[in-house]
This record gives C-alpha cells, sequence and structure tokens, in this order.
C-alpha cells in the first residue's frame, strides 16, 4: 500500500469457539509509506478473516492485494468424483450417439 497519509487497516474474523465475529486486528500506516505490506495470521496460526476494510483521510493505492495462503496447491477430486465425470461423460457420449442414430433413421425412411 502507497499513500501520503496514514492508511487504517481494520480486519474482522470468525471465532468459531465463541461462534461471533470479532475484531482480528487493527494496524495502521504511518503515512508517506511506499510499498508497506501488511497482514493478519501465518500458516501456523491462520485467521478467517469475514470483513476487512481500508481507510485514509487521502488517496492511496493498493498493488499486489493477496488473499489466502501462499503456496497452497488446489485439492484432488476424490476417486468417486472421478468416477462420477467419466459416467458423465459416457452417458452425454451415449445420448448422443443414439440422437445422431435415430436421425439418420428418419431421414432414410422419409
Amino acid at each position: 500500500m502507497s499513500g501520503t497519509a496514514p492508511i487504517r487497516l481494520r480486519a474482522r474474523g470468525y471465532d468459531p469457539s465463541l461462534d461471533v465475529e470479532s475484531l482480528v486486528g487493527d494496524i495502521s500506516t504511518l503515512g508517506s509509506d511506499i510499498n508497506t505490506l501488511l497482514g493478519f495470521g501465518s500458516d501456523a496460526d491462520p485467521r478467517f478473516l469475514t470483513r476487512i476494510s481500508f481507510s485514509s483521510s487521502e488517496a492511496f493505492a493498493i498493488d499486489d492485494l493477496a488473499i489466502g495462503l501462499a503456496d497452497v496447491m488446489p485439492g484432488v477430486p476424490e476417486p468417486a468424483s472421478w468416477a462420477m465425470f467419466i459416467a458423465g461423460f459416457g452417458l452425454t457420449g451415449a445420448a448422443m450417439r443414439r440422437r445422431r442414430t435415430s436421425r439418420e433413421t428418419l431421414t432414410s425412411a422419409g
């Protein structure tokens, strides 16, 4: 973040033990900062943010906003999901083949 005036970042997160949304952090830059990095949580202590707000008395810029954990690989579908994918493609192909065969029968009969 970059700006000539102080920039305030407030983050709220869900606390499952209390079943409420609470203030996770309230951070402010000093102003006249260039490329300031602000963050909450870590890999060891992740935070479940539900709402964040940025405010300043003057215009500011946010570059490269990243939300989430770094270096997290996407999940791989379970075997049951793969089976459903294959069955769905097979049924779609069978329906298309049957449709083409029924059209050919209608055109040759007429």
